[in-house]
């Protein structure tokens, strides 16, 4: 039964302490959404304006100041560098799938196309959009 609770006392032992070996922040995991690494970085950068701060009144040496500024702007270089990633996959995939559409015949915009014709200001000269009420030049009132 001593074995059992040595062990068992072993495990909760590991289970504990094992955070304060994990290097936190630079493990990104493959399955984080955007939304998440976009939280990170904002997070990430709020660490940096408040350090900055805190160095501003004295509360940091400039030591320890570079040295968790550099670490805090190497995890936000690898979470830009995952988020860029990710949106270049979903971009990717986006045109793969409009070519996927144009080669089946189907339309590649759900929308139906407007005639794009253009309306001209009366009183600056200015293009406009067919459907503007006013011009987007000097805010002149279309009849």
């Amino acid at each position: 039964m001593t074995i059992l609770g040595f062990i068992l006392g072993g495990v909760l032992l590991v289970w504990a302490v094992y955070p304060l070996f994990k290097k936190l922040g630079f493990w990104v995991s493959l399955d984080d959404s955007i939304d998440t690494l976009e939280d990170h970085k904002q997070r990430l950068y709020r660490n940096i304006s408040d350090l900055e701060f805190d160095f501003a009144l004295g509360r940091l040496g400039e030591g320890d100041f570079s040295r968790i500024r550099n670490r805090f702007a190497k995890e936000a270089g690898q979470v830009i560098e995952r988020l860029e990633s990710t949106r270049d996959d979903s971009i990717t995939a986006a045109i793969d799938r409009d070519l996927d559409k144009l080669g089946s015949g189907a339309s590649v915009s759900e929308e139906p196309r407007r005639a794009s014709t253009v309306k001209y200001c009366t009183e600056c000269g200015a293009e406009n959009e067919s459907q503007a009420k006013f011009c987007i030049s000097c805010g002149e009132a279309f009849a």
